[in-house]
């Protein structure tokens, strides 16, 4: 485990970065148009079904596009000052479709290896496990 996360102590786990989920799964690919976003939602929505609680982020700054895939028009609530995702098909899903200006205008993106984590952590996700399609040849 240690050696899994850097500055570890032998036999100590990282802090886990995502409250409340468990095991995190990205989907990404170094070229754009192969199906990423199909992908994520099929496994979230099939896994979903078998019975696990699935979330499902659209981190795809060039194209969020899961949003309408998965049928949802309003944005997510705020509630005690988290972002409460929106849901379908029972997936809680949040995606940078929500924040990007209807004007085309730019979105501010965390731009470190915790970035997801960063906007996550101010979600009420609870999840056992996490779906994030990521966009084409992102190398964070």
């Amino acid at each position: 485990m240690a050696e899994d996360h850097p500055g570890a102590a032998p036999g100590q786990a990282q802090e886990n970065l995502i409250p409340g989920v468990k095991h995190v799964i990205a989907v990404s690919s170094g070229k754009g148009g192969v199906g990423k976003s199909t992908v994520a939602v099929n496994l979230a929505v099939a896994l979903q079904q078998l019975g696990a609680r699935i979330g499902l982020m659209d981190a795809d700054v060039y194209g969020p596009n899961i949003p309408m895939m998965m049928g949802v028009t309003e944005p997510p609530e705020q509630q005690d000052g988290k972002i409460k995702p929106a849901e379908s098909h029972g997936v809680k899903l949040i995606s940078m479709g929500f924040f990007v200006p209807e004007d085309g205008g730019g979105v501010a993106w965390p731009d470190d290896p915790y970035g997801d984590s960063t906007i996550l952590s101010r979600c009420r996700v609870g999840r056992t496990g996490l779906f994030v399609d990521r966009p084409a040849a992102w190398d964070g």
